[in-house]
């Protein structure tokens, strides 16, 4: 097998997998099922991956960096937003799949890692009063996996631009005020027409 027929296979069942996700319970799952539905066999599953938690894995650590990636393009806090509402929209399956993992299952951390380390990087944390700026970045973080949630269950009542606008309003203006900035060397990359007061 040469190199990109191994790349195909493994997104053959990475195709699969998803497709399986997005119809059922994560639990439900099995190696047999995500090989049958690729058209391949157990065998050729394993040469690609070690577990069905290791293609869980893959599968959304690549919708995670899918996510900064294309937020990390924005200029503003309501750009950011409405890219991670457009994306969340985007792979509304995969969305909801992840949302029904259990919080306590390594994948579902991928994402609040990630979100954790874009608001450290873009975000300067300041104190909050007595507050620790570790519970400020936790509770930043909380409050998006939160409005996200409300999102993916509201998500025909609301455009992408009316959530992003929505969880701009309720959550980053409150902590931009007071809890988090913009990092200067960000502010200062930027050309003055696009700055935020």
């Amino acid at each position: 097998m040469n190199r990109q027929q191994a790349k195909d296979t493994r997104q053959a069942f990475i195709d699969a997998f998803i497709s399986l996700w997005a119809k059922q319970d994560y639990h439900s799952l099995t190696i047999r099922k995500v090989a049958d539905e690729s058209g391949h066999t157990i065998v050729t599953f394993y040469r690609h991956f070690e577990t069905l938690d290791d293609l869980l894995m893959s599968v959304v650590q690549d919708l995670v960096a899918e996510l900064l990636d294309r937020i990390q393009r924005q200029e503003t806090r309501l750009a950011e937003s409405v890219e991670l509402f457009s994306v969340i929209r985007e792979n509304l399956c995969l969305f909801r799949a992840y949302y029904a993992l259990p919080s306590s299952h390594p994948a579902y951390q991928l994402l609040r890692d990630a979100l954790t380390r874009f608001l450290e990087k873009r975000y300067e944390p300041r104190q909050f009063g007595s507050m620790p700026i570790e519970i400020v970045l936790e509770f930043c973080i909380g409050a998006t996996l939160s409005v996200i949630g409300l999102y993916l269950d509201n998500i025909e009542r609301f455009t992408a631009e009316q959530a992003a606008e929505l969880y701009s309003e309720m959550i980053l203006k409150a902590l931009g005020s007071t809890a988090l900035v913009l990092r200067q060397e960000w502010l200062q990359r930027r050309p003055h027409y696009l700055k935020e007061n």
